[in-house]
């Protein structure tokens, strides 16, 4: 009698620890393991078939061929918006292309414009500014012109000074000459009363010597 793999009963897992137990006891270790070894972990049901994987194979290739054509038709459908998105990118380069080059050409001209702009400006501060360094450099010389006068007018008075000096120098030596004058004029008259004291205790020496000669000879 044939057993179908639905009317065998598969051991649950606590029967199968049981007679894993019973081997052991009977058996040995090593037989037991090769002998659960051969009893399939899950049941009959879940164990695939030549018929079921011819089916999943008739399936594979039919899903294998249904994706080859989408994979066509997204390869066509890539290349056709791969080409109209280069003729768009082209379309869109070439008006940017043009557009830059007006843009370039218009700042070119206003750059040209404010540059020729910004040298006549330059030009006329330039001219401003020599203008305005010609009134200093002016305003400077009539400084320098005053000082110079200034200069002359010191130069003036330190002449004026030295004209002073020299004519105090001059009475200077007028003084030093007439002290040396009265110096000599002092010494003429102390020369001058020393003679006339002597001649004077002189007259008087030789009066009083007459006197008393006179009273002697007038005694006898």
């Amino acid at each position: 009698m044939r057993i179908s793999h639905e009317e065998l009963v598969l051991p649950t897992e606590r029967s199968r620890h049981q007679l894993y137990e019973e081997m052991k006891e009977a058996l040995s270790v090593e037989s037991a393991h090769e002998l659960l070894a051969y009893l399939p972990p899950v049941g009959w049901a879940d164990v695939a078939t030549k018929a079921d994987v011819g089916m999943i194979r008739n399936k594979m290739d039919a899903l294998r061929a249904e994706m080859r054509g989408e994979t066509a038709e997204l390869r066509g459908e890539l290349r056709s918006g791969m080409a109209e998105l280069r003729g768009e990118l082209c379309s869109g380069m070439a008006e940017l292309r043009g557009e830059l080059r007006s843009g370039m050409t218009e700042l070119r001209s206003e750059l040209q414009v404010g540059m020729t702009e910004l040298r006549s400006e330059m030009t006329s501060m330039r001219s401003e500014i020599d203008v305005r360094f010609a009134a200093v450099d002016g305003r400077f010389d009539a400084v320098d012109g005053r000082f110079a006068a200034v200069n002359g007018r010191f130069d003036a008075v330190d002449g004026r000074f030295a004209a002073v000096n020299g004519r105090f120098d001059a009475v200077d030596g007028r003084f030093d000459s007439l002290q040396g004058h009265v110096t000599a004029e002092i010494a003429k008259a102390k020369d001058s009363m020393r003679v006339w004291a002597i001649a004077t205790m002189l007259t008087m020496t030789f009066g009083m010597t007459g006197m008393m000669f006179a009273i002697t000879r007038i005694g006898h």
